[in-house]
């Protein structure tokens, strides 16, 4: 079966700005039904049914065509591993990448947003700051 998708899967910097700018408002998934979903055509559905959209409001943007957008829905196509995160900023919610976390044995509720290099040493000074904060007041207390 020929793919009859736009010229591209990726999305320009243009696009990606517009589809920000016109994001729905999030709403988080229901972990207990999302756990029951038996496939990820049904994951689909549920995100883009979470997001409150039309189909058409979400493979426009992914640059696919009705045709195409159907084979994902009902399961006679996969959908590209590519277009995962795309998805995610089109839905603004993340019902697929928790449930692909849930079937690699992950926990629902640990899917958390990677620290940067930085965040890290941020958070770890942080750390070390209470520690030192903590330690002068017990000297502090200690002169008394």
């Amino acid at each position: 079966m020929k793919d009859t998708q736009h010229n591209t899967t990726e999305l320009s910097v243009g696009q990606q700005l517009t589809l920000l700018s016109q994001r729905p408002e999030r709403k988080e998934p229901d972990l207990a039904y999302l756990a029951s979903l038996p496939n990820f055509r049904r994951v689909l559905r549920y995100s883009v049914s979470l997001a409150d959209l039309e189909s058409k409001q979400v493979y426009d943007p992914l640059g696919k065509d009705k045709a195409t957008w159907s084979r994902y829905e009902s399961g006679d196509a996969p959908f590209p591993a590519e277009l995962i995160l795309p998805l995610r900023a089109i839905t603004n919610n993340d019902a697929p990448l928790l449930w692909l976390n849930y079937q690699a044995g992950f926990d629902l509720t640990t899917l958390r947003p990677r620290e940067s290099d930085t965040e890290r040493q941020l958070r770890e000074a942080r750390e070390e700051a209470a520690e030192l904060r903590r330690t002068l007041k017990h000297v502090l207390e200690a002169r008394k």
